[in-house]
């Protein structure tokens, strides 16, 4: 597999509605960033209750970057995504969690930053279908992408066969053959989409770079 998930990482409300416009006719899954400038350097959009009344139509995981994230797991069950993926450095009550988005009919996943060891999402991994690395710093869209992050792919796949990776920070057409060959499943984009060209344009000419890549490098 290797599927591309647009990321909207909203400024304000009015940037939210534009993304989610831009978006409208893709088919897919999108990721929707939520931070609180606490737990990052960066604060995006996170009115809870005005993206609610947003009633997004397409399917959505929320990447949920706020601190000791237990206190706001109802509100963001209600906005009904498809999965909340939680850092492991701010979660403190993991099994809450996980109760909650079980009854809430939401999978739940763990992110973990750069500078974390890849251990400390090791006794979580039973629990979970999916792992989110994150390759830069919690913040803004358009950093760099931090390399050494991509060896920690093959060490959590070989502790759980089964289990899916997501990749999200400073991924596009430049490092795809790498990411790729590594065994991410599901490459996080935001900049590379948004940050040049029509993003519906950029979505197709990504994908078909994700096909290529697999082609030559003869991966299913």
């Amino acid at each position: 597999m290797c599927t591309l998930i647009p990321v909207i990482n909203p400024k304000n409300l009015s940037d939210f509605k534009k993304k989610l416009k831009q978006l409208k006719d893709f088919n897919n899954l999108i990721q929707i960033d939520l931070s609180d400038g606490h737990f990052t350097s960066w604060k995006s959009y996170s009115n809870i209750s005005k993206i609610k009344d947003l009633k997004i139509s397409l399917p959505f995981e929320i990447h949920f970057m706020f601190d000791r994230p237990e206190k706001y797991m109802e509100d963001l069950i209600f906005l009904k995504p498809k999965r909340i993926i939680l850092h492991i450095e701010a979660v403190r009550d993991f099994q809450k969690c996980l109760k909650l988005c079980k009854e809430g009919g939401v999978e739940l996943a763990l992110a973990i930053c750069p500078e974390t060891p890849v251990s400390d999402l090791f006794p979580y991994l039973k629990y979970l279908n999916m792992v989110l690395i994150l390759s830069v710093i919690p913040g803004p869209s358009g950093q760099t992408m931090q390399h050494y992050v991509l060896e920690n792919i093959p060490i959590l796949k070989k502790k759980k066969k089964s289990l899916k990776i997501e990749l999200d920070g400073g991924i596009n057409e430049t490092n795809l053959d790498t990411v790729i060959v590594f065994g991410a499943d599901y490459l996080a984009m935001g900049s590379a989409i948004f940050g040049a060209g029509k993003p519906m344009e950029r979505i197709e000419f990504l994908k078909q770079e994700i096909q290529l890549v697999k082609k030559i490098r003869n991966i299913k």
